[in-house]
């Protein structure tokens, strides 16, 4: 894996907070902030971190295709890749590929309305990357995730900012009506 050479996490700490770590050295659960992880300022055992925490980089981190003011606490999004769970084969359609796929996760509501939003959209929709809009869920639980690429698709193909936002705001508007999962 290889990452853009220019960025570095600095003190963003979101996937300190985000992320559920499940490993012998920590056991944290999702939306809560690390116990060694000191807001704004970063892990204080980063030399000792566990291998998890070690071995993990945010999307800002690998994909330049991402501006590079999305780092995730300057944007308001957290982009991760999305695992494809068996079972959920009605909620994708077949013609895409579950390999690689993406969450936007919102970390406030006004990003939507954020610089390079539609366009960060249009260029995963464009490669047919499957892209997922999400908002966090509470501690302990799934965030709540909604499939973007077909309600934009027509967006994207006029290269319509504003209806690209529009869409995903009502994304939005929808995954906070879900019932989230418990981890």
């Amino acid at each position: 894996m290889s990452l853009v050479p220019s960025r570095e996490c600095g003190n963003c700490t979101v996937c300190c907070k985000v992320l559920p770590i499940r490993s012998p050295e920590l056991n944290k659960t999702s939306h809560v902030l690390c116990e060694h992880c000191e807001a704004g300022e970063g892990c204080r055992i980063y030399p000792t971190r566990p291998s998890l925490c070690r071995s993990y980089y945010c999307g800002w981190r690998m994909w330049e295709a991402l501006p590079d003011g999305w780092r995730p606490d300057k944007s308001g999004v957290f982009v991760d890749r999305v695992k494809f769970l068996s079972g959920a084969e009605g909620e994708i359609p077949a013609q895409y590929d579950k390999r690689f796929m993406v969450q936007l996760l919102l970390l406030r509501a006004d990003a939507i309305d954020g610089p390079h939003f539609a366009e960060v959209v249009w260029t995963l929709v464009h490669g047919g990357i499957p892209v997922f809009l999400g908002i966090c869920g509470p501690p302990g639980f799934q965030n709540a995730l909604v499939f973007l690429n077909e309600p934009v698709k027509d967006a994207v193909a006029r290269r319509d900012r504003a209806a690209v936002v529009a869409i995903a705001r009502q994304a939005a508007a929808t995954a906070a009506t879900h019932d989230f999962r418990p981890l």
